[in-house]
C-alpha cells in the first residue's frame, strides 16, 4: 500500500472520532527509552468509519498507528506553544 493511501481527505487530518465508533485504550506501557506503547481495542464499526472519514482504501494497523502518532504530536506541539 502506498503512502498516499494513508493520507487524510483534509489537510489538517482532524477527524471527529466521537461520532465514528468505539475505541478503547487497554494498556499503556512505559518503555525504558522514555517512549510509551499504547494498545487499543478498536471496534469494527470504528475501523469502517475511520477508513471512510480518512479516505483510505482499507484499514491497516500501520495507517492507524501513523494517524494516532500524528495526532499526539500535534497535541504535544499545541501544549508546548501554550507554555
Amino acid at each position: 500500500m502506498s503512502q498516499s493511501d494513508h493520507t487524510s481527505k483534509t489537510e489538517s487530518n482532524d477527524v471527529d472520532l466521537k461520532s465514528i465508533g468505539s475505541i478503547k485504550v487497554v494498556e499503556i506501557i512505559d518503555n525504558p527509552d522514555g517512549t510509551a506503547t499504547i494498545h487499543f481495542d478498536v471496534a469494527d464499526d470504528f475501523k469502517e468509519n475511520l477508513v471512510k472519514a480518512m479516505g483510505w482504501e482499507d484499514w491497516t494497523d500501520e495507517a492507524f498507528n501513523k494517524m494516532v502518532l500524528e495526532a499526539l504530536e500535534r497535541q504535544l506541539a499545541r501544549y508546548k506553544e501554550e507554555e
